[in-house]
């Protein structure tokens, strides 16, 4: 009777559990539905807005405008994208990572080079601070995975900075390992929020109170990568003081 009572517990109990995610993945889909089709509406408008007549006799400051809605938009647009076809090679364990020596420095180079116009267009200052000495660090990593890391954890520090603040990129070394720290000036992230920053889907309860988008697998999506890369991820915040993200890559 016992075994038979443990069985049932056990049975719903899984049942339960692929209700809530089913449910999880039903939402995901239809956030991420909305969410590309955001920033699709508004390339498509702003190309049209430049197709027209009127827009031959524009300043130069107002087509920039337009062309930095459209680069800021596809930017969000090929960060979700990404983050879908990597949540799905996960599920399928089809997922591969391969590791070659390759250059830190210039990977965080590139990777806020290519959030230079959102952050133009949040009004956000992204710098990396380089310790003296350090002008090229070479890792053994997969190059394409960490970059994808590195992008879903600044891109966070962007939704959740306000405008006017900044985000500080910091790369140090010891005997054992390299650290890569993320510290924005934002919102922070309250104590009862930090046990499920990397849950799948979680989208914490700050959207409620501040306007973004999200998935809710940015970060998710991260500790996996940095994992497989054999590295670590920590999270330190505090309410309306910011956040720190620090990532550990072995030697």
């Amino acid at each position: 009777m016992i075994l038979i009572g443990f069985s049932i517990r056990s049975y719903i109990l899984h049942k339960r559990k692929n209700i809530e995610l089913e449910n999880a993945k039903t939402e995901f889909l239809s956030l991420a539905a909305h969410y590309s089709m955001t920033p699709l509406a508004i390339i498509r408008g702003n190309i049209s807005e430049l197709l027209t007549p009127e827009a031959s006799s524009w300043s130069k400051s107002q087509i920039n405008s337009r062309y930095l809605n459209i680069e800021t938009s596809s930017t969000r647009l090929l960060i979700l994208l990404q983050n879908i076809m990597i949540i799905s090679a996960i599920e399928q364990g089809s997922m591969k990572i391969s590791l070659h020596t390759s250059s830190l420095t210039d990977l965080i180079d590139n990777c806020i080079a290519s959030f230079h116009h959102l952050a133009l267009k949040q009004q956000i200052t992204i710098k990396f601070n380089r310790p003296s000495g350090m002008n090229s660090v070479m890792a053994e990593i997969d190059q394409e995975k960490l970059r994808q890391s590195l992008t879903n954890i600044i891109d966070n520090s962007i939704k959740f900075t306000k405008s006017g603040g900044a985000i500080n990129v910091n790369l140090t070394e010891d005997q054992t390992k390299y650290q890569i720290d993320v510290a924005d000036s934002g919102i922070g992230i309250s104590k009862n929020e930090m046990g499920d920053l990397f849950t799948r889907f979680h989208r914490g309860t700050s959207y409620l109170n501040f306007d973004y988008e999200g998935v809710g697998l940015g970060l998710y999506i991260a500790k996996y990568l940095i994992e497989a890369n054999g590295g670590r991820i920590y999270v330190s915040s505090e309410k309306n003081r910011g956040t720190c993200v620090t990532i550990l890559l072995p030697k």
